[in-house]
């Protein structure tokens, strides 16, 4: 007989188990990185619907005031311009609340844009990493016949 080894290559090598390793070790750094911008996405989603409710809540009871008695709330247009005031915020606004970590500031423009028409403006800021976010919502309510 002729001394021909037979040799077993059933196994990895070391070489091949590590190039499989950081293989494996980039795709779960992709993943953790997805993880992380989901986790971000989900926490300024949820600011964003906390602030929005704070708006509607706030719409929701200007909306219930007679439109005449809304006229006779205080501070309401204190600007005196119709429609230019519309945008301010904080002690600037017709009125301005502090709600945690949201400012709800609301302004009233009497006959704007049209006569026996009021323009309600409702606008809630936060920070965010540093930077000022907001929700505004406008509504118009007008005077009944």
């Amino acid at each position: 007989m002729t001394g021909k080894k037979n040799i077993n290559d059933s196994g990895f090598t070391l070489m091949e188990i590590l190039i499989a390793m950081v293989i494996f070790s980039i795709g779960l750094l992709g993943v953790a990185k997805m993880q992380i911008s989901s986790i971000q996405g989900n926490a300024y989603s949820q600011e964003v619907t906390d602030a929005t409710v704070i708006a509607k809540d706030k719409i929701e009871e200007l909306m219930a005031v007679n439109y005449h008695n809304l006229r006779f709330l205080s501070d309401v247009d204190a600007d005196g311009n119709n429609g230019g005031g519309l945008d301010d915020t904080g002690a600037a606004a017709d009125y301005s609340q502090v709600m945690g970590r949201y400012t709800l500031s609301w302004n009233v423009a009497i006959d704007f844009p049209i006569d026996r028409t009021m323009t309600l403006r409702i606008i809630v800021n936060w920070q965010d990493r540093g930077q000022t976010k907001n929700v505004t919502m406008d509504y118009m309510k007008f005077d009944q016949i």
